[in-house]
């Protein structure tokens, strides 16, 4: 379905192994929490992987069940909250940027259409307040304060210094509180030639969205220090439409240019032999899909051994 729905993590970053682009992971599939633990565990390991770490879901989706695990016991509660596959992932410094790929079928080489830099909302002490305090006081987190509040519910009476900085969001997601503003202007030839190489791994992949890390942005450009986070499918977002500075006109310029060369890419694709789905074949698709979404998350993982 091109990552229309149902989309796994997992699928994509396999043809990545092997390359240093994959940002090194794991599945941890659904069993006992004790066989879960040892798996994650048994995986680091494999890995050569310390905390942090993250998990998140093989069928995830905008940031959902996301998190930064520091510690053996937030691994344990994780796997016990969070049913279903997931996935552990080395967790990757660096600025994090979401790069939209695309590329007719009848060329050679494809381009990127757009890239967002992806911002995380951060609190500066003042030497007196907690963070609770600062979280609340601040324009951007105070609307996801019952989130926030809970994410760092062991830290919110800790007094920062005057002028010292805390990061209330990790996850480059909307959703999560990440402020995605427009970088079109880091693109170069570098990183677009980088990109093709990458795609090029990935068995009919014309179109969709890279979140990646890299050290900084001069590496961005040059095309060096990827780390491939997810790839994301047909109905991922140009995310850069949802920069603060755009208008509405903006975003729907956007959109409208990405689903034109995705209407453009599946008719060449259909062109090329592939197989059309019928409306009927869709709703038959989706209604499986919604099912087996429903029945993971009503799944109970057996405690005992």
């Amino acid at each position: 379905m091109s990552g229309l729905f149902g989309e796994r993590k997992a699928e994509s970053l396999y043809h990545l192994q092997g390359m240093d682009e994959q940002a090194r992971f794991e599945l941890i599939t659904a069993s006992t929490i004790e066989n879960r633990i040892d798996t994650a565990v048994r995986a680091m390991q494999a890995m050569a992987l310390v905390f942090p770490v993250v998990l998140k879901p093989d069928a995830g989706q905008r940031g959902s069940d996301v998190a930064v695990i520091r510690g053996a016991r937030e691994l344990s509660d994780y796997l016990v909250r969070v049913s279903g596959t997931v996935l552990l992932q080395e967790h990757v410094e660096g600025e994090e940027f979401g790069v939209f790929y695309m590329r007719d079928p009848d060329v050679e080489q494809g381009y990127v259409f757009s890239i967002t830099e992806k911002t995380f909302p951060t609190v500066i002490g003042d030497g007196h307040s907690n963070i609770e305090s600062l979280l609340m006081k601040n324009p951007r987190t105070h609307y996801l304060a019952a989130y926030l509040l809970d994410l760092h519910a062991e830290k919110l009476e800790f007094v920062l210094k005057d002028g010292e900085k805390f990061k209330a969001v990790e996850i480059g997601s909307h959703c999560r509180g990440s402020v995605f503003l427009d970088a079109n202007d880091l693109i170069t030839p570098d990183l677009e030639a980088a990109m093709n190489r990458i795609s090029g791994s990935i068995p009919g992949f014309f179109f969709g969205r890279y979140d990646i890390r890299v050290p900084d942005k001069l590496s961005l450009k040059a095309g060096q220090g990827i780390k491939v986070l997810e790839v994301n499918g047909v109905t991922s977002e140009s995310t850069n439409m949802y920069d603060p500075s755009y208008s509405i006109f903006n975003a729907y310029k956007i959109m409208f240019a990405q689903w034109s060369m995705a209407f453009k890419i599946g008719k060449a694709n259909i062109k090329g032999g592939a197989q059309r789905i019928t409306f009927f074949g869709f709703l038959k698709y989706l209604i499986s899909y919604s099912s087996n979404i429903k029945s993971n998350n009503d799944m109970t993982i057996d405690k005992k051994a």
